[in-house]
């Protein structure tokens, strides 16, 4: 006895075939990975902002350098806090609730949330710059069934399934 109908095998094989291409398009590169993109464009954020509050920062211009904190997170939604930190652990200026959202330097950021920044003066670091991003997924099994590299394939599949079973039905009757 079969439980799917020819049309519903066919349908599925083919939207099967289709997924597998766009998954190997992944694999080799030729679809754009999203998380990577965001990740260079904070890279280049971060260090940009980095140059810009080193000299404020080394003339001890903590004022200066707070507004400068403050406009940066209000002109960039995804980025939740920032902050300058001296070398010795003090926090001298910061934008949003830094405390909260920061964590441990030393723990590996798997989500794309922290960066750090070094700021250097005569050869030596003074201190960092530190920005608490959101998170480029959520968190748990839930974050990575709502990943875009989850829901792609499912979508596809989705799609062509039904676009196919609907074609064959009409084709094969």
């Amino acid at each position: 006895m079969r439980v799917l109908s020819t049309t519903s095998r066919m349908a599925f094989g083919l939207a099967s075939i289709t997924v597998s291409a766009v998954l190997l398009a992944g694999l080799i590169g030729l679809i754009p990975d999203r998380d990577s993109a965001v990740m260079q464009g904070r890279a280049r954020l971060c260090q940009s902002a980095g140059i810009s509050f080193t000299l404020l920062a080394s003339r001890e211009d903590f004022a200066k350098v707070r507004l400068g904190l403050e406009a940066l997170v209000n002109q960039n939604p995804e980025l939740l806090t920032a902050a300058v930190r001296k070398a010795d652990g003090e926090l001298v200026a910061r934008a949003g609730n830094h405390e909260q959202h920061w964590n441990d330097p030393n723990v590996k950021d798997l989500n794309g949330a922290q960066m750090l920044v070094p700021i250097f003066q005569n050869g030596e670091q003074w201190g960092s710059l530190e920005f608490c991003f959101e998170p480029l997924e959520r968190a748990g099994w839930l974050g990575r069934w709502l990943s875009e590299s989850v829901r792609l394939p499912w979508f596809i599949m989705l799609v062509t399934g039904a676009g196919s079973w609907f074609y064959l039905r009409r084709v094969l009757s």
